[in-house]
C-alpha cells in the first residue's frame, strides 16, 4: 500500500502543503506541469488505478460544464480561511471537510 497522504502533503514536494495552492502545479512560465514531482493521485506501478484514463476525460467534461454554467467565489469575510489539515481519524478513511461557496449561474 501506497502512503497517499504522506506523499501529497510532503513539505520537501510542496510549498506550504496544507494550503489550497494551485499554482503547485503550474512551471515558472505559468504552463502546467505536466507530471510533478510528489503527485501520485491514481497510484503507480502495478496498483496503478485502471481507469485513470476515463477519470480524467470525466472530471475534464465536469469541471467544462460547471465553469461554463456558474461563476464560483468565496462568500465575503471568509477569504484566506481555506485549509487542508486533515483530521486524521482512525484508519484508512478521511473525514470530509466542509467548505462555503458562492455559486452564481451564469445566464
Amino acid at each position: 500500500m501506497v502512503n497517499q497522504w504522506a506523499i501529497h502533503f510532503n513539505e520537501k514536494h510542496w510549498d506550504e502543503p496544507t494550503k489550497f495552492k494551485p499554482e503547485h502545479f503550474l512551471d515558472e512560465s505559468g504552463g502546467v506541469r505536466q507530471h510533478p514531482e510528489g503527485f501520485l493521485p491514481f497510484s503507480f506501478g502495478r496498483r496503478v488505478c485502471l481507469g485513470e484514463s476515463f477519470a480524467k476525460a470525466e472530471i475534464f467534461i465536469l469541471f467544462s460544464w460547471l465553469f461554463q454554467h456558474y461563476t464560483f467565489s468565496v462568500p465575503p469575510g471568509q477569504e484566506g480561511k481555506f485549509d487542508l489539515k486533515l483530521d486524521l481519524g482512525s484508519g484508512f478513511v478521511r473525514p470530509l471537510l466542509e467548505y462555503d461557496i458562492v455559486a452564481k449561474k451564469r445566464f
